[in-house]
Order: C-alpha cells, then structure tokens, then sequence
C-alpha cells in the first residue's frame, strides 16, 4: 500500500545527504565545477593588467564568475539530475516510500544553493576578487541562486527524459548570460532585470567591486528583482508538481 506523502525536516535531510553525495561523486557535476573554476582562474591570471586598468571589465568578470558556476553546476545538480531521475522513475519510488515531491524537490535545490554558495566564492577569488568580500558573496549566492534553481527543479520535471532537457536549459542560460551585459553601460539595466541570476550577479560584482549599481540596477530594483523572480519560479513549480502528479495519476 502506498504511504501517506510526507515533509519533514528528517526526511528533508536524508535527501539531502542522498543529493549532495550524488553530486560530488557525478563526473559531470565535478566537470562543470572544474569549468567555471578554470576559465575563472585563467582570466584572473591573464588579464589582471586589464582588471586595474579598465573598470569595466573588472564588472564583467566578477559578474562572470558569478552566473557560470551557477549555470554549470546548479543547473547539473537540479535541472539535469532531476530530468533523469525522473525519467528512471526514481521520484515514483520516493513518493510511494512516503517522500512527498517538495521534499524531493527542497532537497535538490538545498544542495544546489549551497553547492554555489562555496563554487562562487572560489571562483571569484581566481577571477581577482578582493578576499573580504567572498564571506558576504557566500551568502548573496545562497539567496541569490534560489530563483534559477528553483526554475531548473521544474524544468526537470517537465523534461521527459534527458534528451530533451536542453530545450528546457538553454532558454534558462541564454536569460541568466544576459547581466553580462550591464558592464557594457547603464542602458542595459532592463535585461540585467529580466534575467533570474539579476539580483545574484548584481549583488556579487557590488560586493567585489564596491559599487552597488556597477550592472546598473540600484539596490531597490535588486531587491524587486529577486522577489519578482522567486515568485515567478515558485509559481512555475508549482504548476510543474501539478502537472507531474497528474501525469502520474493517469498511468
């Protein structure tokens, strides 16, 4: 017989040590990190005449160095592990052991916020951040990291099997690539908000840099953006579970 749906912080926990042992022994979760931590360093390394000389690159890679790392590794810990383990019905069997879907789903993006929490940091010491600036970067990731996390969970959901979960990444990365473009000036602040990584990458290039505006949105619209955007990823999760339960019921 099938046990009642259950969330609880226990059951939270054992999925979450389930995740994040997954993660770390997942070449491709390792690859992706490896990724952002190398072209990271090998920027910072290179280029670090133009990081004093020219102001605005220095915003462009510290912004850089916030969106990969959790492009790369976030999206494989929630988007892509989601995806297959859905596929293989693996969510089935949780659920049937009492596990409820927002467990399930809480877990994976605990595990990816906080996977980009520690990435973040390293990569924007490589890129050339100043040190004091890496203990707050941690935690503006941590918060700033939930809106494309939690887009990526549902995205996972709705991919039927991994082949097709590219259609649902690219929209998602092309969105979270579009702050890159605020270093180039102040006109490009409303793409910058449009973007689900917005709040994240402004807030971790104003704590490596000193400038609180240096992507063009001041502190007020980054605050509305990183509401804005965790509303509308809820929302979208919450009509991906919908969907998910009752493509399951219908089986």
């Amino acid at each position: 017989m099938e046990q009642q749906e259950r969330t609880t912080p226990r059951i939270i926990g054992a999925l979450v040590a389930r995740d994040a042992g997954c993660a770390l022994r997942n070449p491709t979760v390792l690859l992706c990190a490896a990724v952002a931590v190398g072209f990271s360093w090998l920027f910072g390394a290179t280029l670090a005449d133009e990081l004093t000389a020219t102001p605005g690159f220095a915003v462009f890679l510290m912004a850089f160095a916030a969106i990969l790392p959790t492009l790369e590794a976030g999206g494989v810990v929630t988007l892509f592990a989601m995806s297959e383990e859905n596929a293989h019905g693996t969510y089935d069997v949780m659920v049937r052991g009492g596990a409820s879907l927002e467990a399930i789903v809480a877990a994976k993006v605990i595990v990816g916020a906080a996977g980009c929490a520690v990435l973040v940091p390293v990569c924007l010491a490589l890129a050339g951040a100043p040190r004091d600036c890496l203990g707050p970067a941690a935690l503006l990731t941590a918060v700033g990291s939930l809106p494309v996390l939690v887009l990526f969970c549902g995205c996972g959901l709705r991919a039927a099997d991994q082949m097709r979960t590219n259609g649902w990444a690219w929209p998602l990365v092309v969105a979270g690539m579009l702050p890159l473009l605020g270093a180039l000036g102040p006109q490009w602040a409303p793409l910058v908000a449009a973007s689900p990584v917005g709040f994240l990458a402004s807030s971790c290039v104003a704590a490596a840099t000193g400038t609180p505006d240096a992507l063009g949105l001041p502190l007020p619209a980054l605050a509305a953006n990183l509401v804005a955007w965790l509303i509308l990823a809820l929302l979208w999760l919450r009509w991906c579970m919908k969907a998910w339960r009752s493509a399951r019921e219908s089986r």
